[in-house]
């Protein structure tokens, strides 16, 4: 018996023992993988089979490479919007500085979110959620772009729900379990859970 993440194989029999996680979705035979086919196709996600063709606004597309939504859902054929399926810049980015007046031996780092277009800046520290952060604009301040799918992500709810979220109350600042590190890294994950996306889910598969 070997578990593959989604289901459990078993070779004995040749066959899976659990039902496909997406249903009938992913066809009528709800014990197969891949269409029967794993040496054509691959399921990395056990959502989906890879690499599969499909056709978008009657064009065909590979959807390795793109995705086709309609009505927030990734479908194989259908009448919606095509998009690439590659991360780009989300216009957010994950900044930090050096903390020179920390009385601790080693370097201390104070962290916040910058939005690219430079119309905000938000933080977090002792004092609670800043905007403009202090920090921002130090000419040593590194910056990382926050870069998502569109086909997973809607990346202007995502945009909007950082700012939304940093409005949301959050529990005292504490240099060791909630300090200005935790806070950001929590509050981007919870705006990409929040966010969803214009092909956030899979409607077929196979």
């Amino acid at each position: 018996m070997g578990y593959w993440g989604y289901r459990y194989y078993d070779a004995g029999s040749g066959r899976w023992i659990s039902r496909d996680p997406i249903g009938e979705q992913g066809g009528k035979s709800l014990y197969h993988f891949t269409s029967n086919d794993p040496i054509m196709f691959v399921d990395v996600f056990g959502l989906f089979r890879w690499p599969w063709q499909g056709c978008c606004n009657g064009e065909k597309y590979n959807g390795l490479t793109e995705c086709c939504c309609v009505a927030n859902k990734r479908v194989r054929n259908g009448t919606g919007e095509l998009l690439k399926d590659k991360n780009i810049d989300t216009g957010v980015s994950l900044c930090e500085a050096s903390i020179t007046w920390s009385p601790l031996p080693w370097d201390v780092f104070h962290k916040w979110i910058e939005f690219s277009d430079h119309s905000a800046s938000i933080g977090f520290g002792p004092g609670g959620v800043s905007s403009p952060d202090s920090y921002s604009g130090r000419s040593d301040a590194k910056c990382k772009p926050v870069k998502l799918s569109p086909c997973d992500v809607n990346i202007e709810n995502f945009r909007n729900n950082v700012r939304d979220l940093a409005r949301d109350p959050t529990r005292p600042y504490d240099r060791t379990n909630w300090n200005c590190g935790h806070w950001r890294d929590q509050l981007i994950l919870k705006a990409i859970f929040q966010s969803g996306g214009k092909c956030g889910t899979h409607e077929l598969a196979g």
